[in-house]
């Protein structure tokens, strides 16, 4: 069987807070160490964007509505969605 690995160059401008660890230095360190010769054979992929068919795939509608279009306009400013999830600004 075959692992893939499918993130995004994107995923490197995630914003969070300071006392959150999802952040973009996390996931450099992350693939990084999966450039090692012990992941030689995972497929890589690029994520592609999600739209909203995709993403109710996964998430309930309510959870959805509550998200689109909350994203600050400016830059460091954060949205909660729940103790964990932020939206940041729009690239």
């Amino acid at each position: 069987m075959k692992t893939a690995l499918i993130t995004h160059a994107d995923c490197l401008a995630h914003q969070v807070p300071d006392d959150n660890p999802e952040k973009p230095e996390r996931l450099r360190r992350v693939l990084a160490a999966m450039e090692g010769p012990d992941f030689a054979d995972l497929i890589r992929l690029e994520a592609p964007l999600a739209d909203d068919r995709d993403i109710l795939r996964v998430h309930d509608r309510q959870m959805w509505a509550e998200m689109t279009g909350k994203e600050p306009a400016t830059p460091g400013e954060f949205h909660e969605i729940t103790y964990d999830t932020f939206l940041h600004p729009a690239r």
